[in-house]
């Protein structure tokens, strides 16, 4: 009796093929197998019924069958039959392991046909164990070798799941484009595009893209896709004539193109040359942050003597303003916009953190710099056009470290609250003391809000200190100041005693902790008290007080420190243009040589690290006002 081999497998997994594509391969059809035939006719009965019980979808009773007739029959010439159907069940099941026990079993066979097929469900099983390159080395020469649709689906996924697995987006990305040149399901078809959608656009490389760009068939599901990825990445790298010849063929190919990539299209055909007049400004104009990016507009504004007051002639400064609205994606086509279309020299802002992250690694990708206005983070480290002219917290602590070693107060404690400011406050205290050489003895920590500090500032009192950092809201320093006192421990200038049996210290708090009417209200215990001040319109002076008496004139409002601080952003790219400075490269240079004689801010310029020279100044309370520190 001739039993026939039903090979049929309805099994998915994800799939992935060579670096190079899917080509046409030589050798056994998948599939198609010998007829063979067993003298045994019990053992003939005995696979029929579980390949029965196989196709009444009773999974339990088929596998039982199947194990039987493996145990029990020998060497019986149908066995292979019984150890691909049993290993197809196992899979089903999800125990690759067993199931691979069983293939290589089949893939020992001495007929070619039968092993090959024994191989290609064992590659399966090793991918689905994490086998990932053995599984593409058997998978990859069988592509364009299975008959049945259903061999072919799995061979394809399978192969690309493997190759993502190995980290060759390239190679899955083949697989997947082959597989949809197949008659496929509906859901077959949608995975694949999906999974070919997420490979193009979020996980293939530039240089991956290059290849399948090079290689993929025109005509294949994929390649248009891979093409308007490409010139995304040449956009992104600055490359405008590999984006401008790339949409040249996007567009011989007639193939859409949607707003953003007519946006690149706009860029790629402008000049590239900057227009040494023409100075670009990303601001938080509307959302939470809209108060204080109106301001920052006005620091530029009056800095750039806008609006002018007579008509302007060719060749005059201009500023061209965008909103971000502190969104990051919304910053970087801001850049986009300003460095393709107005051709800018350089650019200030953005304020929001996330957002200025984005906008100065785009400004670098295009070469234009860039002065950030935010605090968070260490942007300056994405290349040499990323410049920032705002205090930080290291630099707000380093300048308060920096006082007290001139004052002689070499041991710090730290008040703080938990939470994530703390924690930052904390760890900036610990590097910039043993920076500065001074003794960190210790930090108490307090539940953010609290409004009682008995406990944490009897433990605190405990300690060896003479300067104390407390960094918290002018609300609750206003509460910590007092419970100090009642502890024992007093604020203090350096030659002033503290009150009966207390203890002077030097305290010292960044400007989050800064409120005028800290002096009216709580004055009595920060005596010689110290805070970081970037900006204040009520107590500067010199270049500060004159920029603020202007900016009242004009606009009829208080500046703040982002007034400041956009104001001098402009003035120091003007002065670096004015100087010599006609392109980004000489600008981005030119920048940290720049010091201007009045600045609005504490910082004159630049510094070679591309951060402010100055940053923040610091501030005391003298009997009742606060006074600027020399």
């Amino acid at each position: 009796m001739r039993i026939p081999l039903l090979l049929a497998l309805g099994l998915i997994a994800l799939t992935s093929t060579t670096f190079g594509g899917c080509p046409r391969n030589t050798g056994p059809e998948i599939g198609r197998l010998p007829t063979v035939t067993t003298d045994d006719p019990e053992a003939e009965a005995a696979l029929r019924d579980a390949q029965a019980l196989e196709s009444m979808k009773d999974t339990e009773g088929a596998t039982q069958a199947y194990e039987a007739f493996i145990r029990d029959r020998g060497k019986d010439p149908l066995i292979p039959i019984a150890q691909l159907a049993l290993g197809r069940l196992r899979l089903r099941a999800g125990e690759p392991r067993e199931a691979l026990a069983l293939f290589d079993g089949v893939a020992a066979h001495s007929d070619q046909a039968i092993a090959e097929q024994g191989r290609f469900y064992g590659a399966v099983a090793r991918h689905r164990l994490g086998e990932h390159e053995a599984a593409a080395k058997v998978l990859s020469p069988m592509v364009g070798r299975t008959i049945a649709p259903e061999d072919t689906l799995l061979l394809l996924e399978t192969l690309a799941s493997a190759r993502t697995a190995l980290g060759d987006h390239a190679g899955a990305i083949s697989a997947l484009d082959t597989l949809l040149g197949e008659p496929l399901a509906a859901d077959a078809r949608r995975r694949a595009l999906r999974g070919l959608a997420d490979l193009v656009d979020n996980k293939a490389s530039p240089e991956e893209i290059a290849h399948l760009h090079r290689e993929l068939p025109r005509d294949g599901t994929a390649w248009p896709r891979v093409v308007r990825r490409a010139v995304q990445d040449a956009d992104a790298a600055g490359d405008v004539e590999r984006a401008r010849r790339l949409l040249e063929v996007m567009r011989d190919e007639e193939l859409p193109i949607d707003e953003r990539l007519a946006s690149i299209a706009m860029r790629a055909e402008r000049p590239a040359d900057a227009a040494p007049n023409v100075v670009g400004a990303v601001l938080s104009l509307s959302g939470r942050a809209r108060k204080v990016g109106e301001l920052a507009l006005r620091g530029v504004m009056l800095s750039a003597g806008l609006p002018p007051k007579s008509p302007p002639g060719p060749g005059s400064p201009q500023v061209i303003f965008r909103d971000d609205g502190g969104d990051p994606q919304r910053a970087v086509e801001a850049v986009n916009e300003l460095v393709s279309v107005h051709r800018v020299i350089a650019i200030i802002g953005p304020m929001d953190g996330r957002a200025g992250q984005a906008a100065a690694a785009r400004a670098q990708e295009l070469g234009v710099p860039i002065i950030l206005l935010t605090a968070s983070g260490q942007p300056t480290r994405i290349g040499p056009m990323v410049h920032r002219l705002f205090p930080t917290p290291s630099g707000e602590v380093r300048a308060l470290l920096a006082h007290a070693q001139r004052s002689g107060r070499g041991r710090v404690a730290a008040l703080l609250p938990e939470g994530g400011y703390g924690d930052l406050m904390l760890e900036t205290l610990g590097a910039e003391a043993a920076r500065a050489g001074l003794q960190l003895v210790g930090s108490q920590r307090y539940s953010a809000g609290a409004t009682s500090f008995g406990k944490t500032i009897a433990e605190l009192a405990k300690l060896e200190f003479d300067a104390l950092m407390v960094a918290d809201s002018s609300k609750q320093t206003a509460l910590i100041a007092p419970a100090l006192a009642a502890a024992g421990v007093w604020s203090t200038a350096a030659d002033s005693p503290a009150p009966g049996r207390g203890r002077g210290v030097l305290l010292m708090a960044p400007s989050v902790a800064f409120d005028p009417s800290l002096a009216s209200s709580v004055g009595r215990y920060l005596q010689g008290a110290v805070f970081s001040l970037p900006f204040d319109a009520s107590t500067e002076r010199g270049g500060s007080k004159d920029f603020a008496q202007r900016f009242q004139a004009q606009f009829q409002q208080r500046p703040d420190a982002f007034a400041a601080f956009a104001h001098d952003a402009y003035a120091i790219i003007r002065r670096a243009v004015d100087t010599g400075a006609q392109s980004r490269e000489d600008l981005a240079e030119a920048l940290v040589q720049v010091r201007l004689p009045k600045p609005a801010g504490p910082s004159r310029g630049l510094l070679s690290d591309r951060e402010a020279e100055r940053p923040t100044q610091l501030i005391t309370l003298q009997g009742e006002r606060f006074a600027p520190l020399p």
